[in-house]
């Protein structure tokens, strides 16, 4: 598939969904399905039919000497209702692991490679 027909595509996906993308204009989207285990990239947009989930970035929080810094995940969030990006931050344990709640929906982090990859599945 050409660049041109992909990025037509996506628009058109965008469009029939009714969603406004804040990864359109060449960044990669991947297409989410509940209830699957999915890995997103940093930069990528989870697309799924009420919403967007671009991952943008993980940091670590600055603490005292001898504690554990937990890792932050950035990320921004399109729906059909809310057009404007919703950007949310969490924190996540040590062990990596992390389950949160976004309207309906329920994500589980299962794994992550700082700052490049996270590996979630969404209910």
């Amino acid at each position: 598939m050409t660049k041109s027909l992909g990025a037509a595509l996506f628009a058109l996906t965008i469009a029939v969904a009714g969603l406004t993308s804040t990864a359109y204009g060449g960044k990669a989207t991947v297409q989410g399905e509940l209830g699957k285990l999915v890995k997103v990239k940093k930069g990528e947009t989870l697309v799924f039919p009420e919403f967007q989930m671009t991952f943008d970035s993980h940091r670590h929080k600055s603490v005292a000497a001898g504690q554990s810094s937990p890792l932050i995940v950035y990320l921004t969030f399109v729906t059909s209702k809310r057009r404007e990006p919703f950007p949310l931050t969490l924190d996540v344990d040590d062990r990596g692991t992390a389950t949160w709640k976004w309207r309906k929906y329920r994500f589980t982090l299962v794994g992550y490679d700082y700052n490049r990859w996270m590996k979630l599945i969404v209910r």
